[in-house]
C-alpha cells in the first residue's frame, strides 16, 4: 500500500440527492477535507445538485471503486450495505447509519444484513433508539464497535422573538414550512390531509425539497392543492431562511431517525410542529419544546397547527423553550471530529 500524509476516503452515499445523509457528509467532508483525501461515490446512477457540491469541494466524484486507490470506506446510508459485504474484506470500513425504523424493510429484503454488520469494522448511528432497538439484534455483541454520533447544525442562533407575528391578521397568511422529499415516508400527504378545507387565503405550506421520488398519484394531490406550494429543490440559504420566515416549521414524517431540520428550525427559533418519533422525543417533549403528534394523525397535527395559529404566545414560548434545548444539547458540537477520528484510526 502507497503511504501517503493523508489517509484516502471513499465515501459512497445512496444517490446525488440533497437529504439529511447527503448533507452530514457533506457537513464531514467540507470541514475534514484537509486531514484526508476524500472521493465520493454513489450506488445508484441518480444525478442530483449533490454533484456540484462535492464539485465545489474539488471532491472527486468517481465511478468505479477500486480499492486499491482508498485506505478506508466510509459507507453513508444503509442502502450502500452490499458495499459493505463486497469492499469489508479489503479494506476497513465505517457504516454510517441514517435510518430509522425504514431501515428493517431494505435489510430484510437484501438477504445479507448479518454479513454487512459482521463486515463494517465500525457501526456509527445517529439516534439511541436505532443501537438499542431498530438495529439491536445485528449490534447487541458489539459494543465496541458501535457509536452514537447525533447530528446537529451550525446555523448561528436568532432571537425567537425577532419576527413572530401576531396571529394571522386576515393579510398575511399563516406560513408552514415542511422540508424534505416528497416521499410517502416524509407524510406530506399527512399535512395536506390536514389542511383540507382550509382558506388558502389564511394559511399556506410551502413543501421544499426533491420531487424525483415522489409516487405520481402523491405528486397530483400535493400539486393540486390549494394550500400547497411545491419549490423543488432549493439553494441551502434559500431553505434557512425559508425556515427562518416561517410561522411554523412542521415534520409529519412517519420515520426519522435524527432530522437536520428539525435542529435547524430549534436553532432559528422557528416553534416546530412534529410526529412523535423515538428520534425526536428523546429532545422534544409535547407543549414544552413542541406540539407533537402520532405519525398520521392528520387531525391531530390539524388541531395543532389551528391552536399555533391562533396562539402567537405559544408559537413563542415553544420556539424559546426548543432553542433553549438545542443550546444545551446540540449547539457547538462537532459530529464530524467524533467520525473523523473513526476514519483516521479504524483497521490500524
Amino acid at each position: 500500500m502507497t503511504i501517503t500524509t493523508r489517509r484516502r476516503v471513499m465515501a459512497i452515499t445512496h444517490n446525488h440527492l440533497i437529504n439529511g445523509a447527503s448533507l452530514c457528509l457533506h457537513q464531514l467532508i467540507e470541514h475534514q477535507r484537509r486531514r484526508f483525501e476524500f472521493s465520493v461515490g454513489t450506488i445508484t446512477p441518480q444525478d442530483g445538485p449533490m454533484r456540484a457540491r462535492w464539485q465545489a469541494l474539488d471532491v472527486p466524484v468517481v465511478q468505479v471503486i477500486n480499492p486499491a486507490d482508498h485506505d478506508v470506506v466510509l459507507c453513508n446510508t444503509l442502502p450502500t450495505l452490499r458495499q459493505v459485504v463486497q469492499l469489508g474484506p479489503q479494506l476497513p470500513v465505517v457504516w454510517w447509519l441514517h435510518e430509522g425504523w425504514v431501515g428493517l424493510p431494505i435489510l430484510e429484503r437484501s438477504g445479507i444484513a448479518s454479513q454487512a454488520f459482521a463486515a463494517a469494522r465500525a457501526v456509527v448511528c445517529v439516534a439511541d433508539f436505532q443501537r438499542d432497538t431498530v438495529y439491536r439484534p445485528w449490534l447487541a455483541g458489539r459494543p465496541e464497535s458501535v457509536h452514537v454520533v447525533p447530528n446537529t447544525t451550525e446555523l448561528a442562533l436568532r432571537d425567537p422573538a425577532r419576527q413572530r407575528r401576531p396571529a394571522a391578521d386576515g393579510d398575511v397568511p399563516f406560513q408552514i414550512v415542511s422540508v424534505g422529499g416528497l416521499q410517502q415516508r416524509k407524510g406530506p400527504d399527512v399535512l395536506a390531509q390536514a389542511l383540507n378545507g382550509s382558506n388558502p387565503a389564511q394559511v399556506q405550506a410551502r413543501l421544499i425539497g426533491d420531487a424525483q421520488l415522489a409516487p405520481p398519484a402523491l405528486l397530483a394531490a400535493l400539486s393540486s392543492h390549494p394550500c400547497l406550494t411545491l419549490t423543488g429543490e432549493l439553494p441551502a440559504a434559500e431553505v434557512v431562511e425559508a425556515i427562518a420566515q416561517a410561522d411554523v416549521l412542521c415534520l409529519p414524517s412517519r420515520d426519522e431517525a435524527h432530522p437536520l431540520v428539525v435542529l435547524e428550525a430549534m436553532a432559528l427559533g422557528t416553534p416546530v410542529v412534529a410526529s412523535a418519533l423515538p428520534g425526536l422525543t428523546p429532545f422534544l417533549t409535547h407543549g414544552v419544546q413542541a406540539l407533537l403528534s402520532p405519525p398520521g394523525d392528520w387531525r391531530m397535527l390539524r388541531g395543532h397547527l389551528e391552536m399555533l395559529r391562533a396562539d402567537p404566545a405559544l408559537r413563542l414560548q415553544l420556539a424559546q423553550q426548543a432553542q433553549t434545548t438545542y443550546r444545551q444539547r446540540f449547539h457547538g458540537q462537532r459530529p464530524d471530529e467524533t467520525i473523523a477520528r473513526l476514519l483516521a484510526t479504524v483497521g490500524l
